[in-house]
């Protein structure tokens, strides 16, 4: 029953973002980008009850942080190179 609570919750919570959102924006050539943004933001909000009831969160974030320390070690490694080959 929590979980449905804190999906209803966050579903209102967007609704209001993109309300404030959308009326603070004028006529803008970004509303269209700023509107994407948003519904993609709507697909997740939509999307985590179901991820937290198969398990699939906590796989996903893993495999995000996994990711995250390979290319954060990848541009360490770049990083090396680069003063390896500028040093005299």
């Amino acid at each position: 029953m929590e979980l449905i609570y804190e999906w209803m919750r966050n579903l209102v919570f967007y609704s209001l973002l993109v309300s404030v959102v959308m009326n603070v924006l004028p006529d803008s050539e970004y509303q269209k980008y700023i509107r994407f943004f948003l519904g993609m933001l709507l697909i997740i909000v939509v999307i985590t009850p179901v991820l937290q009831i198969l398990g699939l969160d906590e796989t996903l974030a893993a495999n995000y942080n996994i990711l995250s320390l390979e290319e954060s070690w990848q541009e360490t490694m770049d990083q090396v190179e680069i003063n390896l080959e500028t040093e005299p």
